[in-house]
């Protein structure tokens, strides 16, 4: 397989947002997912003329796999059915892989055509897998699409692949892992990036090359490629941990601390710092300005 294959994910968006965010990023992020699969989300194509509809079914036709999650809403109705519907619809006549995701059990209270929807995903056969939360949805996305890439496609990800997507899906939240396109990787301090790869994997920290430290910080979430230029940039996680002043993006990543001449602040400090740097160096630089000579216990803190 040598082009990518485009997985469409198919959902109520404004009730499932975080879910649809969640998958995006995993698909982005996790390095054996993202050299094979594109996500395609239809609020971030381009603007079109097309009506809300129609521009979901050209969309969906462009990609290989649909990808499906139902929770309790219906979602917007067109004709008698709604977006999501006419999208499983869809994809069952062109007989794309369907892998389909419910959020909670059977006894959730599901608005009628939802029940009808799942009804028909019953009576066609796919099976589905039921999900509670995001770190359980990319679990099972994950192995869902790492399944059918070997079953189809006879590619598989390497243990190591499949342990880190494992400890990266538990650790991270929506927000550490978005595909954030304001920093790139090579403006990223290298220097922190080889420190923790090689902490990370018990390493040499002189033996790692350049393609070691982007693997390295792929493999962790802290980096993700646009397919479309096929640059690097840092995910959220990469930026407060590799970027040179996480502060641009994230204004409240930055360490103010100050010294008084007491143990209590009297509004007049001795000495200030505004500390601003990858994270591990930050808090290095914070632990340094405690430990300073001259200063007397208590008489120094951050906020």
């Amino acid at each position: 397989m040598t082009a990518k294959l485009h997985v469409f994910v198919s959902s109520v968006q404004k009730e499932l947002e975080d879910e649809r965010l969640i998958v995006q990023n995993l698909i982005n992020t996790d390095t054996f997912l993202s050299a094979h699969c594109v996500p395609v989300l239809y609020e971030f194509e381009p603007a079109s003329p097309d009506k809300a509809l129609e521009g979901c079914l050209k969309a969906l036709d462009t990609c290989q796999i649909y990808l499906l999650i139902v929770a309790v809403q219906y979602g917007r109705l067109v004709g008698d059915l709604s977006i999501t519907h006419a999208e499983y619809r869809r994809a069952k006549k062109k007989k794309f892989p369907i892998l389909a995701f419910i959020k909670g059990d059977r006894s959730l209270k599901r608005e009628p055509g939802t029940d009808a929807l799942l009804k028909e995903l019953d009576a066609d056969g796919p099976k589905y897998k039921r999900f509670g939360n995001v770190i359980e949805l990319q679990k099972e996305v994950r192995a869902a699409l790492v399944k059918l890439l070997k079953d189809r496609h006879g590619i598989v990800p390497s243990s190591d692949e499949n342990e880190i997507a494992q400890q990266t899906i538990e650790a991270t939240s929506t927000f550490e892992s978005q595909p954030l396109t304001r920093i790139r990787w090579t403006d990223l301090d290298h220097s922190v990036v080889r420190s923790l790869v090689a902490a990370a994997e018990n390493r040499n920290a002189a033996d790692l090359t350049d393609a070691d430290l982007l693997s390295g910080a792929s493999l962790r979430g802290l980096i993700w490629q646009d397919s479309s230029s096929g640059e690097h940039y840092a995910t959220a996680a990469g930026i407060v941990l590799l970027a040179k002043d996480p502060s641009a993006v994230f204004p409240q990543c930055r360490i103010l601390a100050d010294a008084y001449r007491g143990a209590e602040a009297d509004g007049d400090p001795r000495d200030h710092e505004d500390i601003r740097g990858p994270m591990p160096l930050a808090v290095d630089r914070a632990l340094a300005f405690i430990d300073e000579p001259g200063s007397e216990p208590g008489s120094r803190g951050q906020t």
